[in-house]
């Protein structure tokens, strides 16, 4: 399980690099995501269901100034990781995706508080002239971006994935079989939702 922990997080790590260091390439939407967890956990196929699945549900969430919705790579990546790991219907990803997400959210703003923090610091070095320290401080930022969220998804795979086992079997077969069905209506009303949420909103 160490080994499957390791690689799920070295997932959710690209993840957010690509997309805060590499200008965004999408890398952390749910069909990428769910491909990557899939081919590191040997379920390549599953990994792009799963994916295919969030991907139409959160098809419309996107961040608008300083509205942080969701974290998609986070949800998307532990939720097809759990999936698959406890071999479950991808239902069970549809019912993980929001709430990891969500929760997600809070470690995003706690890290973008701390580099926010760090703004002075960063204008004292160029002041100073000392050019290679800021352009230093500037990757270093960079890199760490990723960490605490690997290391929530290490740890999260590592003592979780039992948990959700559980859960997921003590469901009884009619509400999986409902919430499969229901996993197959949400793309249908999670677009609309969605976009029609951002278009409020902006």
């Amino acid at each position: 399980m160490i080994t499957q922990a390791l690689l799920v997080a070295l997932v959710l790590y690209i993840a957010k690099f690509c997309d805060h260091g590499l200008g965004q390439p999408l890398v952390e939407r749910h069909l990428i995501c769910g491909a990557m967890v899939g081919a590191v956990l040997g379920d390549f196929q599953q990994g792009i269901i799963i994916g295919a699945s969030l991907e139409l549900i959160f098809l419309g969430t996107i961040t608008i100034g300083g509205s942080v919705p969701a974290d998609l790579a986070v949800g998307s990546v532990l939720a097809s990781a759990f999936t698959i790991l406890t071999k479950a219907e991808p239902a069970v990803a549809v019912a993980l995706a929001l709430p990891i997400s969500l929760l997600a959210v809070f470690v995003y703003q706690v890290e973008k508080l701390v580099y926010t923090g760090l703004v002075e610091k960063y204008d004292a070095l160029l002041d100073a002239g000392r050019d290679k320290s800021a352009l230093g401080m500037t990757f270093g930022m960079m890199l760490f971006y990723g960490v605490p969220f690997a290391i929530i998804a290490f740890f999260g795979i590592l003592y979780g994935t039992d948990v959700i086992r559980s859960l997921v079997d003590s469901i009884p077969p009619t509400v999986m079989r409902g919430m499969t069905a229901v996993g197959g209506i949400l793309p249908a009303l999670g677009l609309p939702f969605c976009s029609n949420h951002f278009v409020i909103n902006s």
